[in-house]
């Protein structure tokens, strides 16, 4: 009796895994607030499924109004990579064996009423085999510890002033005597006017 032979293919429907266990990388979370006076803000990159190999990842900072429901953040005004935390050139690397690493970002406290702004933190183009979790993206919030000055008085000093009610009493009685001072000197004039034309007539 002869043999036949019988040729199975199987179709991966899995999605690209880490190569040889180098690791997925995520954000430890998607949303963090920061007071603007708080100086820095510390974000963990954490690396699962393996830590096989060096590997790197780009983090870039930035967003719009309309996508984080705030006003945006300025970069290098409002906040900027850390450089002391091993982010160079926007890429963050992390050594052989080495499975979450923390970069900074430094919140920039100014004097300016802003109000509530927010940025994103993306990560991207991972490189050295590793590949991209689901969570990738984040959502800062800088909250404003500026407020808007008190609205001057109509004085200009802030000072209340309360009228003195006696001020315009005098101001009223001053007008009366000036008044009548100068009814009596008509009177005077007229006076002196009569008697110099009867003094003519005779």
């Amino acid at each position: 009796m002869g043999t036949s032979e019988l040729t199975v293919s199987i179709n991966d429907d899995d999605e690209a895994s880490s190569v040889a266990g180098t690791g997925t990388l995520n954000l430890e979370n998607s949303t963090y607030t920061v007071n603007e006076d708080a100086g820095e803000l510390s974000v963990n990159v954490k690396r699962t499924d393996g830590s096989t190999g060096e590997i790197s990842v780009l983090v870039t900072l930035g967003g719009n109004a309309t996508a984080l429901g705030n006003d945006p953040a300025t970069y290098l005004d409002d906040y900027q990579l850390d450089s002391a935390s091993q982010v160079n050139f926007g890429r963050l690397t992390l050594p052989d064996g080495v499975d979450a690493k923390v970069f900074k970002i430094i919140i920039s406290d100014d004097t300016d009423v802003e109000g509530t702004e927010a940025f994103n933190i993306t990560l991207s183009i991972p490189a050295g085999g590793a590949t991209l979790g689901n969570q990738v993206l984040a959502t800062v919030t800088i909250v404003d510890n500026d407020s808007t000055p008190p609205a001057e008085s109509p004085q200009g000093n802030g000072e209340d002033v309360t009228e003195d009610p006696t001020s315009d009493a005098e101001e009223e009685s001053g007008g009366a005597v000036g008044l009548l001072g100068l009814l009596l000197m008509a009177l005077v004039l007229l006076g002196f006017r009569q008697r110099v034309f009867r003094s003519i007539q005779k």
